[in-house]
């Protein structure tokens, strides 16, 4: 009758000695044999320790968390709309020009400033090679010229 209830075995991802003892519910429960004396045949919580706890590799028995459908769903959706609104930010504050297949391509705040010095009549050459920094600055000049033009007028 005690073999039933009382059985030898080894941990088989931390090569511990247990024994597995009845609990209240008639379920089995992996001991550390060191806390079970030679005639106990039920688990007690109080004399013996359970190997759930004591286990040093423990997440060798333990499965995958799944998470619920909507759940992912709505991660997903959230961390989509953080990395489109880190990329905006990045691609507002991003001044260099892109070429691609013999084709310029400007990112939208270089493309404000050319749009606005080409409507000045800005010479091509110009355009294409001054940065930023200089387009802003003639585009100053010729905006503060104007202004007294119009205030002669």
């Amino acid at each position: 009758m005690s073999d039933n209830r009382r059985i030898q075995s080894e941990c088989k991802a931390c090569r511990t000695k247990i024994i597995y003892l009845l609990t209240e519910k008639n379920k089995l429960m992996p001991v550390d044999a060191d806390t079970v004396d030679k005639d106990d045949q039920h688990f007690n919580y109080k004399k013996h320790k359970s190997h759930f706890v004591t286990c040093t590799r423990p997440e060798v028995f333990r499965k995958p968390r799944t998470i619920d459908p909507k759940e992912k769903e709505r991660i997903d959706e959230e961390n989509f709309r953080r990395d489109l609104k880190i990329f905006k930010e990045k691609l507002s504050k991003d001044t260099r020009p892109f070429i691609k297949f013999n084709k310029i391509e400007v990112t939208m705040p270089r493309f404000n400033l050319l749009e606005r010095c080409a409507k000045l009549n800005m010479p091509f050459d110009d355009l294409i090679s001054k940065d930023n920094g200089e387009l802003r600055e003639w585009l100053s000049m010729h905006e503060a010229l104007e202004s007294e033009q119009l205030s002669l007028l």
